[in-house]
């Protein structure tokens, strides 16, 4: 089991990778004492080496001075490329706020187009210069029109720059994050010219990519063209539901480009190639250039780029007459990723396809000495009991990647989904079909066949919506599991010590693995289950927001509801999405709208992307404006199958939740502002909780007094001052309003916890 015996080279480049990694958390000087550490335990290993010091003791095979040399000049490299890195991103510092509305000039090069809509555009660039300073980084450049440019596209304008951290702080990214997007700085355009155009390599194939993905989908429908951009070209386009749907039930490796697709992408190549009686050494040339290229075409993602480092050495070990060794070619891999990029640390895409691809290695070969014993040795002579090895690999291959990805899984998601084994087994041949489908198609489509291209688009058409309706069905069972528990910690420490003991103590097989595995899962999924029970009568309530929009999030009977009041704020929604994980829900039994925007379906398409939504209950449209945005929720809520609901205006309405009673307040206006009165009570057992938007104190049906807690909003018009006789708590968001004597404002998120039985 223990896999370092007899690889030295894997030992020492995970002794490199974990210096790396260690490196990225620590500050520049304590990494240049380190890198002279370090240093000198190469020299003293080289000095010893040279000098044939040949002591008894062998490490993983290797003796201890040759270890020793390898193991420190490759720690010093990795010590030397983050310290190159870490002073290389304080580059952020030179793009700061300035007064003015455009108050810097700026010459780059477009290399991308994100997005382009009517409400805006989002590029790419690579920065030339800087206020005629000349300067080289890439980032993100916002503008309130689409201009039409093009890759390759020279522009000069002027721009405000915007501190990166705050265009990223709504996907919860950190400072390492952003550097491994390659993204060093953000601005928003005003005037901008085009002043030429470039024809780099880089841009020539950003533009050869956007071809093919165009010839790619020309016979396609919007959804079968989403998912072959993504799964051939590497074009994340495949339709949101989809990729909500895959990540529920643990299958978004599939989306993403990594070794699967490489792997029969080069399978094909292969194939043709010994078809043609093309000599084997051509072969591998040819089929590692063209990894080499492949790779350069789809933008170079981590899980690609390393399943195409493996490849390649795959590939070339035959050349040097070396044998394949899969476990170090991927330490290789990786340790050549973090050697020329330390920020690829922070990308989870990167640990993901590293580790899962470890875990699938190491017991896919355990499957295979399983099926040799239980199958017979010429068990692959056997078509019935090859299918079955298949089956049985292809399990052993999805509990490896699960069991290696439990903590990153605890630690940037915060759950698991326990459909990851069956989704994985049922899906994956199924992309496998589809991904040898859409080569042909790529091709016919490029070439003009009309005929070949159209009736194989209709039947990569039909394979996409049995992978959709598939995954569909798989992510509506119940089945995604939160990490956020109090008890997941200990338990997730207490399983990877005893896998750490087994490695040592050299098991002779990863399957032993299962039965801790399997036990921890148990005990996790009991304590879930009592943890459930003991808690079902709290009531935890979230009200987070901004100084002009809020949220209500809860949780009833382990199932939560979000209260949205805003304008349609998609930040606000990401923001709703991180609370639902730490109050360990997974999904949302109910969305309440409290009035009719026309960002709302928008908005809302965010939350349904990254959390299933059964039900949104709307207020009803007053006239044919609201009826048209009400039709929009509806159509989002079609697009991720949701059920809409509406509750009756103007009156006041109320919803019972489980036995928490949600009061919304009928509209009305007053004569100084045009925003509606937004009103709601929850009323929890025998303790309210009043939300008063805007002023609707000057309302006469206004009830605050009688509450416990009194929230006053932020959207709308602003209240003037308290009412005569209130005594409860208040809490407000509005810098106006917390100067008032007996109001409070919340330093973050307001939590609060109540009980349905005793109040």
């Amino acid at each position: 089991m223990n896999f370092y015996r007899r690889r030295p080279l894997a030992l020492a480049l995970s002794l490199c990778i974990a210096m790396s990694a260690a490196a990225s958390f620590v500050p520049v000087m304590v990494l240049r004492v380190c890198l002279l550490v370090f240093c000198v335990v190469a020299g003293i290993g080289a000095f010893l080496f040279f000098r044939k010091f040949r002591p008894g003791a062998l490490i993983s095979g290797v003796r201890a001075p040759a270890f020793a040399l390898l193991t420190g000049i490759g720690c010093a490299f990795m010590v030397l490329s983050a310290v190159i890195l870490w002073d290389r991103i304080y580059f952020y510092d030179d793009f700061v706020m300035d007064e003015g509305d455009y108050p810097d000039e700026i010459t780059a090069v477009v290399t991308d187009i994100r997005r382009e809509t009517g409400y805006g555009a989002t590029y790419t660039v690579r920065l030339k210069s800087l206020n005629g300073d000349a300067k080289r980084a890439s980032g993100l450049m916002f503008t309130d029109t689409p201009l039409g440019l093009q890759r390759g596209d020279v522009i000069s304008g002027q721009v405000r720059f915007s501190p990166l951290g705050e265009v990223f702080a709504i996907y919860g990214m950190e400072e390492g994050e952003m550097a491994a997007s390659g993204w060093l700085f953000a601005c928003e355009a005003g005037r901008v010219e085009i002043t030429g155009e470039t024809h780099g390599f880089s841009v020539f194939m950003s533009e050869l990519r956007g071809r093919l993905s165009a010839a790619l989908s020309l016979y396609l429908d919007r959804d079968s063209a989403g998912l072959a951009g993504a799964l051939l070209l590497g074009v994340r386009n495949e339709p949101a539901v989809m990729r909500r749907d895959f990540s529920r039930i643990g299958a978004s490796h599939l989306l993403a480009l990594s070794g699967l697709h490489l792997t029969i992408i080069c399978g094909i190549l292969g194939a043709v190639l010994l078809k043609l009686r093309i000599p084997r050494r051509a072969r591998i040339v040819v089929t590692s250039v063209f990894i080499v290229l492949f790779l350069i075409l789809t933008g170079c993602p981590y899980s690609a780029l390393r399943a195409g480092i493996m490849c390649v050495i795959a590939e070339t070990a035959f050349l040097f007459r070396r044998g394949k060794d899969r476990i170090t070619a991927l330490f290789i891999a990786g340790a050549g990723i973090l050697l020329v990029d330390p920020a690829a640390i922070y990308d989870i895409g990167f640990m993901m396809s590293f580790t899962s691809t470890l875990g699938v290695v190491l017991f896919t070969a355990d499957a295979s000495r399983f099926c040799s014993r239980r199958l017979g040795g010429h068990y692959r002579k056997h078509p019935f009991l090859k299918k079955v090895s298949l089956v049985i690999t292809g399990v052993f291959a999805a509990v490896g990647a699960v069991i290696f990805l439990i903590p990153l899984q605890m630690a940037y998601f915060g759950e698991v989904s326990l459909m990851t084994v069956p989704a994985s087994l049922l899906l994956t041949p199924i992309c496998e079909v589809l991904i040898w489908l859409l080569i042909p198609q790529l091709i016919f489509s490029a070439a003009g066949f009309r005929l070949l291209a159209g009736r194989l688009g209709l039947i990569i058409s039909l394979i996409t919506k049995l992978i959709g309706s598939v995954s569909s069905f798989m992510s509506r069972a119940r089945s995604l599991v939160s990490l956020e528990y109090p008890f997941a910690l200990p338990i997730i420490l207490i399983f990877a010590v005893v896998v750490i003991v087994m490695m040592v103590k050299n098991v002779k097989s990863w399957l032993y693995v299962l039965i801790p595995f399997c036990a921890a899962s148990l005990v996790y999924l009991g304590g879930v289950g009592i943890y459930g029970v003991v808690t079902l009568d709290d009531v935890p309530v979230s009200w987070l927001g901004t100084p002009s929009n809020d949220v209500f999030v809860m949780t009833v009977s382990g199932q939560g509801y979000v209260v949205d009041i805003t304008n349609g704020n998609t930040t606000l929604m990401y923001t709703t999405c991180d609370e639902l994980r730490n109050m360990r829900q997974t999904e949302v039994e109910a969305c309440v709208l409290t009035h009719l925007h026309r960002r709302h379906a928008y908005s809302l398409a965010r939350l349904c992307a990254r959390r299933m939504v059964r039900t949104i209950i709307l207020p009803e449209p007053l006239d044919e404006e609201e009826a048209g945005y009400a039709e929009d929720i509806r159509a989002v809520a079609d697009e991720y199958g949701a059920e809409v609901m509406f509750f009756p205006r103007p009156s006041d309405a109320e919803i019972d939740i489980d036995g928490v009673r949600l009061t919304l307040f009928g509209t009305s206006y007053i004569k100084r502002s045009v925003h509606p009165l937004i009103g709601l009570r929850f009323g929890i057992g025998d303790a309210e909780l009043l939300y008063e938007g805007a002023t609707l104190w000057e309302s006469p049906d206004s009830g605050g007094i009688k509450s416990d807690i009194v929230i006053f909003g932020s959207h709308g018009p602003k209240i003037k001052s308290l009412p005569d006789g209130f005594s409860g708590k208040a809490f407000t968001l509005s810098p106006e309003l917390s100067e008032m004597n007996g109001v409070m404002m919340p330093a973050g998120t307001l939590r609060m916890n109540f009980r349905r039985q005793s109040g």
